[in-house]
């Protein structure tokens, strides 16, 4: 087994501001009729689509047109990658009712907001600080909340993904913005962010917006769960099992529950019930130990300094 490193936040992290952002225009007449004479793609639930400059627009039968794209791209285009202030969404919106006028159909001066990415840029000097952060956020644990990830774990991870349990919804995702955007090597710009979508008996106005203490917003309920998580070692099986006699010579677990998580390091879950395996790979997360097959060496992240810089970047 190699060493152990740890992985820190550097200087470069805390940019605050949001990302993401869907427009609701809610009204009465033929917007629907008039959205069916363009050249359009059908969705569910009878949407018609289309795609303008990086925003997509859309229309339902019952009066509701969309429109949805990053902050950056309704302000400068296709290639934004920047994040906007809520000032920014209120201009961005303004740029919205101009692309629905120029399409012939009707827009709201002041629409609702269905959705609104809050988000932090995470900039690191040393991009595998940045890959060891995504392997780790992909073991956690979150009340509410289950994960998956796109991108390998062998290759490099791009993003992981909190969803509601009962649904398709995502509602925080951490990911690699360099690779995504191809401006950065993997690692070194990461992107926490907070999804925040709004039903309609709950949505407000581009104009109430900037009334919003956005930072409780950004930290309230997920982001404080994941910062609670504190310290993890991301390591081999060699690392486990290290880990845990650690642990058991401190006395911080019995030596009876030390053998069997080490049996489940070795052994995997083959033939144990579906329910005792995720209690027991459960258990072994909630010590801090994340068991990656392909690590070389074994990394403590401390993922609660990078949430912490997060937050303290939406209060600047």
């Amino acid at each position: 087994m190699g060493g152990v490193t740890n992985s820190r936040p550097s200087d470069k992290t805390g940019t605050a501001g949001i990302d993401t952002v869907r427009f609701r225009h809610r009204l009465d007449g033929g917007n629907y009729e008039r959205f069916g004479r363009l050249q359009h793609r059908d969705g569910p639930r009878r949407e018609r689509w289309v795609q303008v400059d990086g925003v997509r627009v859309g229309a339902y039968p019952d009066g509701l047109v969309y429109s949805e794209a990053r902050g950056a791209v309704f302000l400068e285009g296709g290639n934004g990658h920047g994040l906007v202030s809520a000032a920014g969404v209120s201009e961005a919106a303004r740029r919205s009712a101009e692309l629905l006028l120029d399409l012939g159909l009707d827009a709201e001066s002041d629409p609702r907001v269905g959705r609104c990415d809050l988000t932090t840029d995470l900039g690191l000097e040393d991009g595998r600080d940045g890959q060891a952060l995504l392997r780790a956020a992909s073991y956690v644990d979150l009340p509410w909340l289950k994960a998956g990830t796109e991108g390998s774990r062998r290759t490099g991870l791009e993003s992981v993904l909190w969803r509601s349990v009962n649904g398709r919804s995502v509602h925080l995702r951490l990911y690699d913005k360099g690779v995504e955007s191809g401006l950065a090597a993997p690692g070194r710009w990461l992107r926490l962010e907070r999804q925040i979508r709004w039903r309609k008996g709950r949505e407000q106005r581009v104009s109430a917006l900037a009334s919003q203490d956005l930072g409780e917003l950004f930290r309230r309920r997920y982001i404080e769960a994941l910062s609670s998580v504190g310290e993890l070692v991301v390591c081999n099986r060699d690392g486990a099992l290290e880990e845990l006699r650690r642990r058991q010579r401190e006395g911080e677990i019995h030596p009876s529950k030390a053998r069997r998580l080490a049996g489940l390091v070795v052994l995997g879950d083959d033939g144990l019930p579906r329910s005792t395996s995720y209690r027991w790979w459960a258990e072994l997360r909630a010590l801090g130990i994340a068991l990656d097959l392909h690590a070389n060496e074994s990394n403590v992240v401390r993922l609660a300094d990078y949430v912490d810089h997060a937050v303290r970047a939406w209060a600047a």
